[in-house]
C-alpha cells in the first residue's frame, strides 16, 4: 500500500465493506417475552379452512438470502458511492484539501507523461467524467506522470509536476463535488502552509495545482 494509492483506497474500501457487514449482521436480544409469545402462537393449531402463514423452510432460506444480499449491496454501496457524498462549498475548501494531499508526499506514479493520452482514457473511465489536462505551459512546469488518487472521500486524477527543480502536485476532479454553480474560469490563488495553490474551475472540471 505504501507504493500503490490504488491499493491503499481499495484496501480502507475493503476495511469499511466489513465493518458494515459486521454491524449488519450482529445479533440483537429479543425484547422480554418475545420468544414465549412467538412460541406459544406457532404452536396453536391452524383453524380448518386456511391457509398457514407460517413460511416454509425453503422460503425461509430464501429470505435469508435476499436479506443478506441487501446489507451486502447497501454496504457495498456507500464505501464506493462516499466520494459522491462529500460536496466542497468553494474553491478555497478544495485547496485546502489538495495541499494536504501534496504534503502527504505520496508521489507515487503508475504512468508516465509518455503514457499520458493513453493514461487519460483510463482515468475518464475510472472516474465518470472526461479527464481533460490544462495548458501547463503558462505556468512554467513539466508533467511527470500520475495515477488515480483522492481529494478526502472524493476520487480525482493526480497528476506530478516539476518547476525550476521544484516538486508540484495537480489534482482533477469533477466540477459536481460543489455543491455551489461557480463559473468556468473562476480562480483562486493562496498560500497555506508554506504552499503555492491555484484552484481554477473549467471545461466542466476542477483543478488544484499545488507548488
Amino acid at each position: 500500500m505504501a507504493e500503490c494509492g490504488e491499493c491503499e483506497m481499495l484496501f480502507h474500501w475493503d476495511t469499511r465493506l466489513e465493518d458494515q457487514l459486521k454491524k449488519g449482521m450482529a445479533m440483537a436480544p429479543l425484547p422480554k417475552g418475545l420468544s414465549e409469545r412467538i412460541s406459544e402462537s406457532l404452536d396453536h393449531p391452524v383453524p380448518s379452512g386456511l391457509h398457514s402463514s407460517r413460511p416454509s423452510k425453503t422460503t425461509k432460506a430464501a429470505g435469508a438470502a435476499i436479506a443478506c444480499l441487501i446489507i451486502i449491496l447497501v454496504a457495498a454501496y456507500f464505501p464506493f458511492s462516499s466520494h459522491r457524498a462529500q460536496s466542497f462549498k468553494d474553491l478555497n475548501q478544495i485547496s485546502r484539501q489538495a495541499v494536504q494531499g501534496h504534503l502527504a508526499g505520496n508521489r507515487q506514479m503508475n504512468f508516465t507523461a509518455q503514457e499520458v493520452g493513453k493514461a487519460l482514457e483510463l482515468l475518464t473511465k475510472q472516474l465518470g467524467f472526461k479527464v481533460l489536462l490544462p495548458n501547463l505551459e503558462p505556468f512554467g512546469c513539466t508533467l511527470l506522470g500520475g495515477r488515480l488518487c483522492a481529494i478526502g472521500d472524493c476520487k480525482a486524477a493526480y497528476f506530478v509536476l516539476e518547476k525550476n527543480g521544484r516538486s508540484g502536485s495537480l489534482f482533477i476532479m469533477d466540477s459536481g463535488f460543489l455543491s455551489e454553480d461557480i463559473a468556468d474560469g473562476s480562480r483562486f490563488n493562496t498560500r497555506i502552509k508554506g504552499c503555492e495553490t491555484c484552484v481554477w474551475k473549467d471545461n466542466g472540471q476542477v483543478y488544484a495545482m499545488v507548488f
